[in-house]
């Protein structure tokens, strides 16, 4: 298990991603986009010095309540050539985004990228995304479980595969970053690989 990825949005403000890189942080994973239209103000800035100071970046849209397909392709007209992992974010809010929609997200990414995108979700809303054989199977699993490092979460039930990405905390430090943050770890051998597999 390598404790070397954070993620962010706009919240974070200006991020100094030279000092995180240089504390060991390998990559970062930056809100893009939420629902039919908003893009993250920061998500430009953010993505282009990340990648110049060396870091791999991952892009993650907050899924609501709205067509999916529209929502892909609001989140895929806002990323960089650059390779980069993509993620759908399946949280509560009060504008809930149903099954339906989540799946007919991942469908459009894999249609217009080759590849499926990762799944952020927690252990109550990864249960409602179990019941879609389409995401379980082909999605793999950023799962939110907030306790010490050193013990981690059991999958959630449904997802034999596991988690891949672990967000453990949102009250993390990193250098650079104003604040806290959240923190995340890679649940595998080798980071790079699976990372420029899943771009």
């Amino acid at each position: 298990m390598k404790d070397v990825i954070f993620d962010i949005s706009h919240f974070q403000g200006i991020v100094d991603f030279n000092a995180a890189r240089g504390a060991g942080m390998e990559a970062v994973i930056l809100k893009a986009s939420q629902g039919l239209t908003m893009a993250d103000p920061m998500f430009r800035i953010n993505s282009g010095k990340a990648i110049e100071a060396g870091l791999l970046i991952g892009a993650y849209h907050f899924g609501t309540d709205f067509d999916g397909t529209k929502q892909a392709d609001n989140f895929l007209s806002l990323l960089p050539e650059e390779p980069l992992v993509r993620v759908l974010d399946f949280e509560q809010n009060p504008s809930q985004m149903m099954i339906d929609q989540a799946v007919a997200f991942v469908e459009r990414v894999q249609e217009r990228t080759g590849k499926w995108p990762v799944i952020y979700t927690d252990r109550i809303h990864a249960q409602v995304l179990a019941t879609s054989q389409t995401i379980v199977q082909n999605c793999p699993l950023w799962y939110a479980s907030y306790r010490d490092l050193s013990s981690p979460p059991a999958p959630p039930l449904g997802w034999t595969q596991g988690y891949v990405l672990w967000q453990y905390t949102q009250t993390g430090r990193v250098a650079g970053v104003g604040g806290a943050c959240d923190r995340d770890a890679f649940v595998g051998d080798d980071l790079q690989q699976w990372w420029f597999q899943n771009s």
